[in-house]
């Protein structure tokens, strides 16, 4: 998984409300056809939820393979000659070999929000955890919506 991420590494977009003639696409800003160049914004933790539990997980797969961020024409995250692999031929393999029960394996093994991956992932220096305290921020922004505050704050 390329920079350990199920889905992709490629940018976020951000973009100053008001600017005019903007083209906003997927992974990119365009100005007046042109596209942004963007900005290398390091030290910023970006938060990206990219999967859910394992029936919203199984609900986006087979459009992901097909046509998002699983599917074939993707680049291994390590070169072909040292053994990598796409993540296309990874769940192709599992799905041919173990159908349903091999993509949940893999679901639960690298993507289950349980006590033995935030260890492993702490255990490298890969998890960052940060309280968001959702329903302040929107109470914040927009104080006339209490109707719309999430219930929890992670």
């Amino acid at each position: 998984m390329k920079g350990g991420f199920l889905s992709h590494v490629t940018g976020k977009v951000f973009v100053r409300t008001g600017i005019e003639n903007v083209e906003l696409r997927i992974h990119r800003a365009f100005f007046d056809g042109t596209p942004g160049d963007g900005t290398d914004l390091a030290g910023v933790d970006l938060l990206h939820c990219h999967v859910g539990d394992w029936e919203d997980w199984l609900t986006a797969y087979r459009y992901r393979v097909e046509k998002g961020s699983y599917r074939a024409e993707l680049s291994p995250a390590l070169p072909r000659t040292l053994g990598g692999a796409t993540l296309h031929e990874l769940f192709t393999l599992l799905e041919e070999e173990e159908g349903k029960t091999g993509l949940r394996r893999f679901y639960d093994e690298v993507c289950a929000d349980t006590p033995s991956l935030r260890e492993r992932l702490s255990g490298r220096d890969l998890l960052l955890h940060r309280p968001l305290d959702l329903a302040g921020a929107i109470s914040k922004q927009f104080p006339t919506w209490q109707n719309c505050v999430p219930d929890r704050d992670n």
